[in-house]
């Protein structure tokens, strides 16, 4: 019962000795966080799971075989079904808990490999993936899109256009829409920006369906309006968006607290308890964070979906969150 690796990405694969229940930890085991090993870092977990980073790898192997507690790290590619079918055969039904190390960018893990991995009543927590990735001008076009029926309409047109549409528009003294409609643009020459604008006009009219048609929405139904849009929009950062153009902060501004009550009826309804909901008084980013993993959570099948308070294990003493997270019951 003793500490090992096992290396899946191999044909040939040692067992798992350990005693159930065991506790896993996904994209941690192969790195060091300001000079600690992920190991050691995360004391509360029995199986560590990673893509096996060679030059930090040995560290945590290292640290694993002297410290008292036995684990296992595992060596394995979680986009490899191949794979991910040898790891599930090990360790199918073993699992108490599953949590991810939130580190710079963190893959996720298909939803039916949780439900194989965890014993009836397992627990999952962090299933989504992040990114470090920052992009200011996303967030200002989704949040331009989120306000678009209180925006002037240099604004609203703003939002519609690539930046080289705007940006021709801006060179020759036009309005946008002038520029994109003019002749000139139909020369062969024009024939990369024109097909740029259209997939950009269908990306952003798969996230709101109301991208052209805004005449029907003013800011006495901008509830109606936000019904409409994607996560992806509801989601925007508004720090960055208000950085990448100053001057947005006092349009939109006003309606913020609007904003946050519509996310929060929202969210009312999906909550353990409306009481421990409103005790937490969520930031605007909290708010935003729990929608869009609620639309995510509607992947997980075969699970019970929480919001509530509990402990998480990643951090020492156990510090007790407000976050989703997801039970497995039987199918």
């Amino acid at each position: 019962m003793g500490s090992t690796v096992l290396n899946f990405t191999l044909k040939n694969t040692e067992k798992c000795t350990l005693e159930d229940p065991l506790r896993m930890i996904l994209w941690a085991g192969d790195c060091i966080n300001n000079g600690e090993t992920d190991i050691e870092r995360l004391p509360n977990f029995d199986v560590y799971v990673c893509i096996g980073i060679s030059q930090t790898l040995k560290a945590n192997i290292d640290y694993l075989y002297t410290r008292n507690q036995p684990g296992v790290i595992c060596i394995v590619d979680t986009n490899s079904d191949e794979q991910m079918q040898r790891f599930i055969k090990e360790f199918a039904g073993r699992i108490t808990t599953i949590d991810a190390d939130y580190h710079g960018n963190t893959p996720s893990m298909k939803p039916e490999y949780y439900h194989a991995l965890l014993a009836p009543g397992g627990e999952a927590y962090n299933v989504e993936r992040i990114s470090s990735l920052i992009m200011f001008m996303g967030d200002y076009i989704n949040a331009l899109e989120l306000f678009a029926p209180i925006l002037p309409r240099k604004l609203r047109d703003e939002r519609r256009y690539t930046t080289t549409i705007n940006e021709l528009a801006k060179e020759n003294d036009l309005q946008v829409d002038f520029a994109w409609t003019s002749p000139e643009l139909k020369a062969s020459y024009y024939d990369e920006i024109r097909q740029a604008q259209e997939n950009y006009s269908a990306y952003r009219k798969s996230l709101n369906p109301n991208h052209i048609s805004l005449w029907n929405f003013t800011e006495s139904n901008l509830e109606e309006y936000w019904s409409h849009l994607s996560p992806v929009i509801l989601g925007f950062n508004y720090r960055r968006a208000i950085s990448h153009n100053p001057s947005l902060e006092e349009i939109i501004e006003p309606y913020i607290d609007r904003f946050k009550g519509y996310l929060t009826k929202k969210l009312e309804r999906n909550v353990d308890s409306v009481e421990e909901f409103t005790e937490q008084n969520l930031r605007l980013e909290q708010l935003q964070k729990l929608y869009t993993s609620i639309q995510y959570s509607r992947n997980f099948t075969g699970f019970s979906v929480h919001i509530s308070k509990y402990r998480d294990l990643r951090y020492n003493g156990g510090p007790v969150v407000y976050n989703m997270w997801f039970r497995k019951i039987s199918l």
